[in-house]
């Protein structure tokens, strides 16, 4: 997998950063996705030392897309609903930008894993009887626990194609109908220290201690 690196800025988490998006932003429910779901995200991980499990996107047990290390501080990538989790096979390693993108599908079951647009792994998460997928109130949080940087935060209300992903890591219009939430983080409102959605949509995020970065990381 070649590195890459997102075309805009970013915002810079110490673990205890976050960005808080509203489950409801005054006229819908757009981020009650208990149907198909895709995630999408920049990033850029600071070593850390030992197991840790950082959040890239969560919103409680509806979905989330997450940083897991094991006690060498090797990360893999996890994406997870209330019906369960999938992790990749491939590890990441630590200063370097990764696009990683989840589908959750709920006719199938299946939860697909993408890492700088191709897919890694993909597995059946067989629903328990008498579950199901849950929607819940809870926000939507940004870099919780998160040490690094990420940026081109994206969520879908469908399964992006494989395609469809690798052809769109360098960008989007934010138009595009099925898009619920898509924060570039290089639109902010220092005011309010607001992350701007780039969606008609309007699911803003509060900015909780992360520093905007205008300058990329590069990898090292």
């Amino acid at each position: 997998i070649q590195p890459l690196s997102p075309a805009h800025g970013s915002l810079s988490f110490d673990g205890d950063d976050y960005v808080r998006v509203d489950h409801y932003n005054g006229t819908n429910h757009d981020l009650s996705l208990n149907d198909d779901i895709t995630m999408e995200a920049w990033i850029y991980l600071d070593p850390v030392q030992g197991e840790s499990t950082q959040n890239i996107i969560s919103k409680g047990d509806n979905f989330s897309l997450q940083a897991i290390s094991n006690a060498e501080g090797r990360f893999k990538i996890q994406t997870a609903d209330s019906v369960g989790s999938t992790d990749s096979d491939f590890t990441i390693q630590n200063n370097r930008w990764y696009h990683v993108a989840s589908t959750i599908d709920s006719s199938t079951g299946y939860h697909s894993l993408y890492i700088n647009g191709y897919l890694d792994y993909s597995e059946e998460v067989p629903l328990l009887e008498g579950a199901a997928q849950t929607v819940n109130a809870d926000d939507m949080y940004v870099g919780q626990n998160f040490i690094g940087d990420i940026a081109e935060v994206r969520i879908w209300n469908n399964v992006r194609s494989a395609s469809e992903i690798l052809e769109n890591i360098g960008g989007i219009l934010g138009t595009e109908d099925e898009l619920m939430s898509h924060l570039k983080f290089n639109r902010i409102s220092f005011d309010t220290d607001t992350a701007i959605d780039a969606t008609e949509h309007r699911h803003e995020g509060e900015i909780v201690g992360a520093t905007r970065i205008f300058d990329i990381r590069t990898d090292l």
